[in-house]
């Protein structure tokens, strides 16, 4: 992990991906022996390509009111933001992404849609391992200081707006390599969010 003033980057991130939980992303159940099967095998291709990685700011200047959120130097008008963070004395404001790769290997797929279909919920299995990974070590740190972190918040859930992406990738996006196409984040596999800490 590597540390700056403005933010700590982590590019040693330890996932695993589970057969079963992205078979469920693609409607089957753990009798989709079938399925399944092609999940694992398409797992071996694309595990070796992933590359995750997070960065990290934790401000203490966390202001909320009516229903405005204001974390050192984002504002946020959310209600739903609002109540996570009412009561918590500081915050960490994320950006992950298990790197371009799988984007380019869905783009090679083209001509086989099936196969498309599959990479693209391993894909989004994996960020969302690296978000819980990033969950659990935001989560020790704030131990240390006699916290809690509130689960994890990202913009497009309930009314935090999608435009606050832009903040999380002018901000931490060249830690990551995460930059804005319009509004979709490029590597598509890319998540941004602020986890609230609490006092214990």
């Amino acid at each position: 992990m590597r540390s700056s003033k403005r933010c700590s980057i982590c590019e040693e991130v330890s996932i695993e991906l589970d057969p079963l939980g992205i078979v469920r992303r693609l409607g089957g159940d753990s009798r989709s022996l079938s399925l399944l099967g092609t999940v694992r095998q398409e797992i071996v291709e694309v595990e070796r390509l992933l590359a995750p990685r997070a960065a990290w700011l934790t401000t203490c200047e966390v202001t909320v009111a009516e229903g405005v959120c204001r974390l050192d130097g984002l504002e946020a008008r959310s209600e739903n933001l609002a109540s996570l963070l009412g009561r918590c004395e500081s915050a960490s404001l994320f950006l992950l992404t298990v790197g371009p790769e799988i984007d380019e290997l869905i783009e090679r797929q083209s001509g086989l849609p099936h196969r498309q279909v599959v990479t693209d919920a391993i894909g989004s299995e994996a960020a969302e391992a690296t978000a819980r990974w990033v969950s659990r070590a935001l989560g020790q740190r704030a131990r240390l200081s006699g916290c809690r972190v509130t689960p994890r918040f990202s913009p497009g859930y309930g009314d935090f707006g999608l435009e606050s992406q832009a903040w999380f990738v002018e901000n931490l996006g060249e830690a990551v390599g995460v930059s804005l196409a319009g509004s979709t984040m490029v590597p598509r596999k890319s998540i941004s969010g602020v986890v609230g800490w609490k006092r214990s």
